[in-house]
């Protein structure tokens, strides 16, 4: 099959396009809410005196939900499109947002992040990667990387929310973050098409001209034949952990480095914003290397480097193992996660790709719901977190052992 490429508007592939709004998307929920978390709890704490427990249980709570509603959503995708379901989740996460700024109790806190969790899930992680997956084929961990990398930006403008919500109170700032999330994630709505064979086009940018017919057929599993593999449920359980790791450092990061490391709420934030600068530059690597060279393997040894990390965090005594963590640990971060479903995509195909991802998703947010609080009780127990760091370096190496196992399905095409 002879492709060649086509180029929409001024000599540039619309593709391009859909992946800066799917940047967009993540850049408005990590940015103003994921990664901001950590720093509305330090706030916050100090207005309502609840512990770590329990905001650490109010950031798990949505990601139940979350991970309750994957394999719904993924129908949801497989049926409506992506772009439907990110226009809905806009509405409901900027409106859910402005409604946190009222929050005067633990329950309608609660309640609130379980609404904005919906809202996150509709317009987040699962559309727009889906959306990446049907637009690229040959560049698709670099378009992976790319949407990846948007989360990276929105952890930069964690010192802009730390900022507003020291100078202008988490109140004023839940409100003006709901509207900037109302008018931008629209837009960029406005942009994203489901897939490229809408306008004519096939992934990468290229139009056949020849019959195909003869070529090799492209794997592409049902749901029902990707669970009968053991790639799934070692990827599933693998992302699970290693997801375990990273959002237990996201939301605890900065209160570990106030309270054990003496540092200022700007100083931390600070911090939280060099470890996403890192994990950007390991995203555009791990986008170009994964492409080039063996995913897994690089997966594994990402795996590793979280271990090595997290060792650092917990048993050193300066400023410089925290540096050296933030570097290890982002750059682990960084180069593993566009991989995760860049690999889903090259084992499943693309077809069923909404369906796959909605339940092993809610196998992964297992992690994401214990990690936070695994690393919250054991803080409130010990009263440091150097324990529950170790734990999650041990359950790093386990993570590394699941991807050992998660060869490519040997199974026939649907």
């Amino acid at each position: 099959m002879r492709l060649a490429s086509v180029r929409m508007g001024q000599g540039i592939f619309y593709g391009w396009w859909v992946l800066a709004a799917c940047m967009g998307m993540q850049i408005l929920t990590t940015g103003l809410f994921m990664q901001a978390y950590g720093a509305y709890v330090t706030v916050m704490q100090g207005d309502f005196g609840w512990s770590k427990t329990q905001f650490s249980l109010g950031f798990s709570l949505q990601n139940i939900l979350s991970g309750f509603f994957a394999p719904y959503l993924g129908w949801l995708i497989y049926r409506y499109g992506p772009r439907r379901m990110i226009r809905l989740g806009v509405l409901i996460f900027a409106i859910s947002f402005m409604l946190f700024s009222m929050v005067n109790a633990l329950w309608n806190f609660y309640l609130l992040l379980l609404l904005m969790s919906v809202g996150v899930s509709l317009s987040g992680f699962m559309a727009v990667n889906t959306v990446a997956v049907n637009w690229f084929e040959a560049r698709r961990s670099v378009a992976l990387s790319l949407i990846q990398t948007g989360m990276s930006i929105g952890g930069l403008f964690v010192p802009v929310v730390a900022y507003a919500l020291s100078h202008q109170g988490w109140r004023f700032s839940a409100l003006a973050s709901g509207l900037v999330i109302l008018i931008l994630g629209q837009f960029c709505a406005l942009i994203i098409r489901n897939q490229p064979e809408d306008m004519g086009l096939l992934p990468d940018g290229m139009l056949v001209e020849r019959d195909s017919s003869q070529d090799s057929p492209k794997v592409e599993l049902s749901l029902g034949q990707a669970l009968r593999t053991k790639a799934f449920w070692f990827l599933s359980f693998g992302h699970g952990l290693a997801l375990m790791i990273v959002f237990a450092v996201m939301v605890h990061l900065v209160i570990f480095l106030q309270e054990e490391r003496g540092l200022s709420l700007q100083h931390a934030a600070g911090v939280a914003s060099f470890l996403t600068a890192v994990t950007m530059m390991g995203q555009l690597l791990g986008g170009y290397l994964g492409d080039k060279v063996n995913k897994r393997l690089l997966v594994i040894v990402c795996m590793l480097a979280h271990t090595m990390a997290l060792g650092l965090l917990a048993l050193g005594q300066n400023m410089f193992s925290v540096y050296l963590f933030v570097i290890l640990h982002g750059l682990a971060w960084g180069i593993r996660g566009p991989l995760m479903q860049s690999l889903r995509a090259d084992y499943f195909g693309r077809r069923h790709f909404a369906r796959i991802m909605g339940y092993s998703a809610f196998l992964v947010t297992m992690g994401v719901i214990v990690g936070p609080i695994l690393a919250g009780v054991m803080a409130d127990h010990f009263a440091s977190y150097r324990l529950g760091f170790l734990v999650l370096a041990a359950i790093a190496i386990i993570g590394a052992v699941c991807f050992v196992f998660a060869s490519r399905p040997k199974l026939s095409p649907a």
